[in-house]
This record gives C-alpha cells, structure tokens and sequence, in this order.
C-alpha cells in the first residue's frame, strides 16, 4: 500500500516532504490507512483526515456497487480504522465512527432539500430523501489505541473521510468523478454516459 500511495500522492503533488509524511511507517496517517488495508478489492476508494486538524485521525474503505440500469448506488460495506489518541471508552468511541459513517452515506447517497421556483418541495420529513434502514451498510471499525498519547476529541470525526470515500469508491466504478452531492441516480447516469 505505500508504494501505491506514494505513486498516486507524487502524481497529485510531487512534493517529497508530503509524499514522505504519508508513506514513512512510523507516522500516525500510515498506521491508521494500514488499518483499512486490503479492505477492499478496488484501489483507493480510501479517504482520511484529521478532524478539523485537531481531534481524531480516520481512515475510511468503502465498498460500493453501481446499479449501471438505474444509476442507483449502494455502499454493501464501511471500513474504518480510528486513533483517537488513548481510548478511554471504547464503545463509545466506535459508536461515533458507526454513527458518522451511517449519517455521512445518508448524506452522500440521498440528503438534500429539494426545492423549486415556489419553494421546498417536500412538506414533511416521510418525503424528505434520507438512508433508510434496509440500505445501511456493514458497518467494521477498528480502534487504535495509543495509551501514551492524550486522548482527542472522536465526535464527527468519519463524516468527512466516509462521504470521500463513498465518492472515490463510486469514481472507480462509474469511472467518473461526480462532485455535486447526492450522488443520486440522476447524477451517476450522467457520469456514466460522460
């Protein structure tokens, strides 16, 4: 994985002080992206980050399948693997990175609030577009653990990277980039066609 990554980061920015920093297996950004390792069959529908630069580092796989007759996309499988410093409670901690996947493929997949030239066009939440029960996907996250290190903050931390994930995922399958969020059935057919 850190010659791919080194390869496809020197192709993006050809500075070796950040293609450095990413692959040196010493820093926290590569223990965490070798969490979600081999996680997926497909090469980089991986996202990280650290939340607002300052809380949790979460790397996040994403496993998607593109229906290419209705453009609807389904994310089968979430991995993420989370270091928030020295964990002092660890359901709780998962509990966030599960939590944040499941709203952030919500917003990635369905959210909006649609609306025209009179206005919104949905009066109700039963009308509002949102993740329903039945398309939440399997949802694994590993923890790390560093018992030197202070603890960070872990709330909100997989919204960013799950949601890069899921459109990097549906990049590769639909083999272009959609950036206008939903990724709705609309959008993706156009990509297809594109």
């Amino acid at each position: 994985l850190y010659a791919e990554l080194l390869k496809a980061i020197n192709k993006l920015d050809p500075q070796p002080s950040i293609a450095t920093l990413l692959v040196t297996p010493a820093t926290r950004p590569v223990m965490i992206l070798s969490g979600v390792n081999g996680k997926s069959k497909i090469l980089f529908p991986i996202a990280f980050a650290k939340y607002k630069n300052l809380s949790v580092y979460v790397a996040t796989v994403a496993d998607v399948v593109v229906d290419a007759k209705s453009g609807k996309v389904t994310v089968s499988n979430l991995y993420a693997a989370a270091d928030g410093g020295l964990v002092i409670n660890p359901n709780g901690f998962k509990n966030q990175i599960e939590g944040g996947l499941v709203q952030t493929t919500s917003w990635t997949l369905y959210e909006s609030v649609p609306f025209n030239q009179n206005g919104i066009k949905v009066d109700s939440w039963s009308e509002y577009p949102i993740l329903r029960f039945i398309d939440v996907p399997t949802i694994q996250v590993e923890l790390i653990n560093r018992e030197n290190q202070k603890s960070l903050g872990v709330g909100e931390g997989s919204q960013g990277p799950g949601c890069a994930a899921i459109a990097n995922a549906v990049a590769n399958a639909i083999g272009n980039r959609i950036f206008d969020l939903p990724l709705t059935p609309d959008k993706i057919m156009t990509g297809l066609v594109a």
